[in-house]
């Protein structure tokens, strides 16, 4: 169960744009799909009343604990690295510019509002440099050879 169902659970869940709400048939039919590949003891996956779903839910919640735990420590961390990002004002300055918001667009075709995500994050780069006006002009990626990329 920890070696096989868990991982492939973790994924999948990692990818739904509502992470948080695992109430969901669908969720239930995935789990269903792991078990009988994987497990291949008969068994019926079901929403309520059901320890294997049950189970999927609990390890789900503590991994994302898990995850939250670390990323506040990493950002912790990271804060207290720079002395301009000691106070609040800094910090909230540098995140607005290193996580920039999406924008809203109405399409004009359906009427319909989209989000756009900003082109660039730069909180995601190893390095970032910026114009007089803050905007990014070149940024230091590592491929996952751990080779350096710079684009600009």
């Amino acid at each position: 169960f920890r070696d096989l169902l868990l991982p492939r659970w973790y994924l999948y869940i990692s990818q739904l744009d509502e992470p948080w709400d695992l109430v969901h048939p669908n969720h239930v039919a995935f789990a269903q799909v792991l078990w009988n590949v994987l497990i291949k003891v008969e068994h019926m996956v079901a929403l309520k009343h059901e320890p294997v779903f049950a189970l999927l839910k609990q390890r789900a919640c503590e991994w994302r604990a898990e995850i939250a735990k670390r990323a506040l420590l990493a950002t912790r961390h990271f804060f207290s690295d720079y002395e301009e990002l000691t106070t609040s004002e800094g910090r909230a300055e540098y995140v607005a510019w290193a996580v920039p918001e999406n924008k809203y667009v109405v399409n004009k075709h359906t009427k319909l509002k989209i989000i756009v995500p900003p082109s660039l994050f730069p909180y995601m780069w190893a390095e970032v440099q910026v114009s007089e006006t803050g905007d990014v002009v070149c940024y230091l990626s590592i491929s996952p050879l751990g080779q350096a990329i710079f684009v600009c």
